[in-house]
């Protein structure tokens, strides 16, 4: 099956209608074929109505909502160019990992292959997956270095994440996972970081994945300065830079259980740094001190 694989999870896409093709796209290495995906959906063609009708839980501002029906949640999503009528449907399991995509049929072009998974469809499964799963996706850079070490550098927009990725890029043996979102997962009582395909203005992602040796909570400064952050405000900075279904209170809860565990095992520190190569050599030196 058609899938897109991010952090070990896979999202597969079928249509059993031969007028649908459908195709799976993102850089290179996170599409595989995949025969027993971890979320089954199924694409078909239809006549969207304007409203889903269920409960509805959240509206994301006019480019998508969700609603809760009947033991289900529907994900409708829209675009200008088609006012108030979604240009796909998603009905999905309450476990989010079987659904089926309805495509408004009047919205494509029937004789070219349909992306049903595209961009944020694709985020939002994982996410809400995730969120049951023991995993979050995070605004962060990750960086592998050449001994293997992962460091995330956690940032909302404007707090270096591009610039980081940029400083540690061209570096022998440095893998950057990605510059703007990145996945925790626990594995065998370590915590990873996954690359995923979401990147920031760099254009860079990986699909590999590292142990987490040290997070850095980015920010601009005078000098390039780590300052210790206690668990409590270590773990209400990375909430505010994750990617939480909030209308979901207990797969909040699991999201926030799993931060309090990673920042009891994981050093977090506050980073201030001026852009450079100091900046890089300065993480060097707190991995030489020990600390990595």
């Amino acid at each position: 099956m058609n899938a897109l694989r991010v952090a070990n999870a896979s999202i597969g896409v079928t249509s059993s209608d031969p007028t649908l093709r459908v195709h799976v796209e993102a850089p290179c290495g996170f599409t595989v074929d995949d025969p027993k995906p971890d979320i089954e959906i199924q694409a078909a063609w239809d006549h969207l109505s304007k409203d889903a009708g269920g409960e509805m839980v959240f509206d994301a501002g006019g480019s998508w909502n969700l609603a809760r029906s009947n033991g289900h949640y529907l994900l409708d999503f829209f675009t200008p160019l088609h006012g108030d009528v979604p240009y796909k449907r998603l009905t999905v399991s309450h476990d989010w990992s079987r659904g089926r995509v309805a495509l408004h049929r009047e919205f494509y072009q029937a004789e070219r292959p349909v992306r049903p998974l595209d961009y944020p469809l694709d985020e939002l499964l994982l996410v809400h997956y995730l969120s049951q799963r023991s995993g979050v996706i995070m605004h962060g850079c990750g960086v592998v270095d050449e001994a293997g070490r992962g460091y995330l550098f956690v940032g909302h927009s404007g707090a270096g994440k591009t610039t980081t990725a940029l400083l540690w890029k061209d570096l022998p043996g440095v893998t950057i996972l990605s510059d703007d979102r990145i996945v925790l997962r626990r594995s065998e009582g370590r915590v990873l970081m996954h690359g995923t395909p979401w990147h920031g203005e760099s254009r860079l992602s990986s699909p590999g994945s590292a142990e987490i040796k040290a997070i850095f909570l980015l920010g601009h400064g005078p000098a390039n300065e780590f300052s210790p952050v206690g668990p409590a405000e270590a773990v209400a900075d990375l909430v505010a830079r994750s990617f939480l279904a909030y209308h979901d209170r207990d797969g909040v809860s699991r999201v926030v259980s799993l931060l309090e565990q990673i920042v009891t095992e994981v050093p977090c520190l506050r980073f201030s740094f001026i852009p450079g190569d100091a900046a890089v050599e300065a993480v060097r030196e707190w991995a030489r001190r020990g600390n990595g």
